[in-house]
């Protein structure tokens, strides 16, 4: 444990900060729901560090729905979604929601959220394309990140 916090604090550490617009989100998967393998640091996006929050009291191995972080050396963990568990690690870490169990009696939910490496440097350099990644879209709303169209299964809400 002290050498992945050593490898977080390590990835993390030097200039970022959070966006002007928050990089939030609340998702509830149904029975059946999942989200296959990817990555949080997709196309242009600068985000570092993903921190999840787990809102499901008393959840159940059979109810499914664990995160498989898929680790470096080609080993995978699975993190149940248990009520009041913060998880964090390194955005680029591939990882997967695995299936809803359809006898899941509630709603798998989680609050994620994403922090960014916004270094003035990078934001001084960036061209327009590269800034409308992460800055707060404009009234067309047409950034990278609103065209991602991510792997979810049925019964995500």
């Amino acid at each position: 444990a002290a050498g992945a916090a050593g490898a977080v604090a390590g990835a993390v550490a030097g200039s970022w900060a959070l966006a002007s617009h928050e990089d939030v989100q609340l998702a509830c998967y149904e029975g059946g729901g999942f989200y296959r393998r990817h990555s949080d640091a997709q196309h242009l996006s600068r985000r570092v560090l993903t921190a999840i929050y787990y809102l499901n009291s008393g959840w159940r191995e059979a109810d499914g729905g664990q995160l498989r972080l898929h680790l470096p050396d080609g080993r995978t963990r699975d993190v149940p979604p248990q009520a009041d568990t913060l998880l964090l690690f390194l955005s680029h870490l591939e990882h997967e929601v695995l299936d809803v169990a359809p006898s899941a009696k509630r709603p798998r939910c989680a609050v994620t959220q994403w922090f960014q490496d916004l270094a003035p440097p990078m934001l001084a350099s960036a061209g327009p394309g590269m800034a409308a990644a992460y800055w707060p879209p404009h009234e067309g709303g047409d950034t990278a990140h609103d065209r991602e169209q991510p792997a979810f299964g049925s019964g995500v809400t």
